[in-house]
C-alpha cells in the first residue's frame, strides 16, 4: 500500500515538474519577443534620429544659400546705395594756390574784367599781373613831395604795359577791398605843377575818392589761368 502510494506520489510530482519546464520553455520566447521588440523600437528610434540628422543637415544646407542670397543681395544694395566718385569741385583747382594770390587776381577781374586775355599770347605785349607792395604812408604821388600818403599797407596790381590797366587797393579781409583811383600817369598843366597846393589836392582826392567793392569769388578757372600769369615784386 505504501508503495502504491509513493509511486503515485513521484509520478504526481513528475508530472508536476514536467508541466513546470514547459511552461518556464514557452514563457521564454515572450522574452525573446519582448527584446525583439524592444530591439526594433531602438532601432525605429535611431533611424528616425538619424533621419532627423540628415533633415537638419539638409536643411543647413538648403538655408546656406538663402544666406548666400542675403548677402549678394545686401552687396547689391551696398552698391547701388554706395554714390559714384563724384568729380572734383571746380574750386579744388585753387587748392594749391594761397589767398594771397587768388585774392590777386579776384581783384583784378572785379576791377578790369578779363580783357588781359586777349595779351597772353601776344609776343610783344605779353600779359603777367604784376604784383607791389605799398606800406602805410607811401607817397600816392610819387612825382610830388608833398603828397597826400596812402593810410593803409596797398597793394598795386598791373600789367606789363600801362595801357594793360592798373589797380590800387587795400583789403579789408572780409570779401571786399577798399579801391584807390591811382591814375598810372599824371596829367596836369603847368598852373597845376608849379603849385604845391594843386598838386597836393589832386593826390588827396585819390583818397577822398577811395571806394569799398565786394570781390566775387569769379569762375576758379579764370581765377587759375590769372594767378598763373602772377610775378611779385
Amino acid at each position: 500500500m505504501k508503495k502504491n502510494f509513493l509511486l503515485v506520489s513521484l509520478c504526481i510530482i513528475s508530472l508536476c515538474f514536467i508541466a513546470g519546464c514547459s511552461s518556464k520553455k514557452k514563457a521564454a520566447p515572450k522574452k525573446s519577443e519582448q527584446t525583439i521588440t524592444t530591439s526594433k523600437k531602438g532601432s525605429e528610434t535611431k533611424s528616425k534620429d538619424s533621419n532627423t540628422d540628415k533633415k537638419s543637415e539638409q536643411s543647413d544646407k538648403n538655408s546656406t544659400p538663402v544666406n548666400n542670397s542675403s548677402k549678394q543681395a545686401s552687396a547689391v544694395n551696398n552698391n547701388s546705395q554706395a554714390s559714384p566718385e563724384a568729380p572734383p569741385a571746380k574750386n579744388d583747382i585753387l587748392s594749391g594756390y594761397s589767398q594771397e594770390y587768388i585774392e590777386y587776381a579776384r581783384v583784378w577781374l572785379a576791377v578790369m574784367g578779363a580783357d588781359y586775355i586777349k595779351y597772353l599770347d601776344d609776343p610783344e605785349f605779353r600779359f603777367n599781373l604784376n604784383v607791389d607792395f605799398m606800406p602805410a604812408g607811401s607817397p600816392i604821388n610819387r612825382f610830388d613831395e608833398n603828397s597826400a600818403t596812402y593810410p593803409v599797407d596797398t597793394i598795386h596790381l598791373s600789367g606789363n604795359a600801362s595801357f594793360q590797366g592798373s589797380v590800387v587797393y587795400a583789403s579789408n579781409y572780409n570779401g571786399t577791398v577798399t579801391r584807390y583811383d591811382t591814375p598810372s600817369h599824371w596829367h596836369y598843366n603847368a598852373d597845376v605843377a608849379n603849385d604845391p597846393e594843386a598838386l597836393r589836392a589832386l593826390s588827396q582826392d585819390v583818397i577822398d575818392r577811395a571806394e569799398i567793392i565786394p570781390v566775387p569769388t569769379g569762375d576758379p578757372e579764370s581765377v587759375k589761368r590769372l594767378i598763373d600769369t602772377i610775378i611779385v615784386h
